[in-house]
């Protein structure tokens, strides 16, 4: 009888601490020499210093990451369809205080021009003369930007524009 009280309290120790062990855990771990987080202005960022090995292998369809910290990789296409008759250039680049943008072969009428910051707010936009267009920035702040020269069903060429002071 002493016996079977032992083998039960025995039986009956080992499922209640089994309940509180999880043989195997899905949570990610990593061995890295530092690493942290922060979080300003609505932009979170995470980092590890020192991981063994970490590599990115593109393929057609494809990108596979190894690694602790996983990208959340949002695709934006730029749907961009060449046109074969018109040859559309834009200079100078980086720019001050303009820039010209010029039709070079199969000038169009009805092309249309949008300039665009890195937010993706439009700062000027308008129509595009024939041959050659000259945009003002002096009132446009230093920094990076996207030129759309579009007609009115597609885009047919995006520069990116750098203005200086």
């Amino acid at each position: 009888m002493r016996m079977n009280r032992k083998i039960t309290v025995f039986i009956l120790f080992s499922f209640l601490t089994a309940a509180g062990i999880y043989a195997q855990s899905v949570a990610p771990v990593v061995i890295a020499s530092s690493g942290g987080e922060g979080e300003a202005g609505g932009i979170h960022i995470q980092w590890t210093v020192g991981e063994l090995a970490t590599e990115t292998l593109t393929g057609a369809n494809m990108i596979l990451t190894q690694g602790f910290h996983q990208p959340h990789i949002i695709v934006t296409s730029i749907d961009e369809i060449p046109d074969t008759e018109a040859v559309i250039v834009a200079f100078p680049n980086p720019a001050t205080d303009y820039i010209a943008v010029e039709q070079r072969s199969g000038a169009r009428e009805g092309l249309h021009f949008g300039l665009y910051d890195l937010q993706g707010r439009r700062v000027l936009s308008g129509q595009l003369e024939p041959h050659h267009t000259s945009l003002d920035l002096i009132d446009v702040k230093a920094g990076t930007y996207f030129l759309h020269i579009y007609d009115d069903s597609k885009t047919l060429q995006t520069f990116k524009v750098v203005k200086n002071r």
